[in-house]
């Protein structure tokens, strides 16, 4: 076990887990960064595109809201990323010749991050070109 400045971990609380919450963290993190990019982008234009023609206001809120539930996918993606990897380290204990297959919601759940990632900057990107 290592100590740092005679600290020791939580009891029940593993580096593991440590680990899992820190990228269910970055998870929500940067992909709510990037939606919110987006939004900032989309919102943008689709003011100045709402103020030259009225009739673009319900595809500006459609996109919009598009942008912001990739916050929420993500936010599911933490909790996920956060719940499994709690249970892997369960199941390394309890039964390690278990470990591979109890990885693979760890792995969805980060895959789901990465597409809200990508799909903001899909949107960022085309964004940009309606400007």
């Amino acid at each position: 076990m290592y100590k740092y400045n005679n600290m020791t971990p939580a009891e029940g609380y593993s580096t593991f887990a440590g680990y899992a919450h820190l990228s269910s963290g970055l998870i929500v993190g940067l992909s709510s960064l990037a939606a919110g990019l987006a939004i900032g982008i989309v919102g943008d234009a689709g003011v100045r595109a709402n103020a030259q023609q009225n009739r673009l206001f319900i595809g500006m809120i459609l996109i919009l809201v598009f942008s912001e539930t990739l916050a929420l996918y993500d936010l599911g993606a933490a909790f996920g990323t956060a719940k499994s990897g709690v249970g892997v380290c369960s199941v390394g204990v309890m039964r390690p010749d278990l470990i591979m297959k109890s990885i693979l919601p760890v792995v969805m759940a980060g895959v789901l991050g990465i597409y809200g990632i990508i799909m903001s900057i899909l949107i960022y990107g085309k964004s940009k070109k309606i400007v």
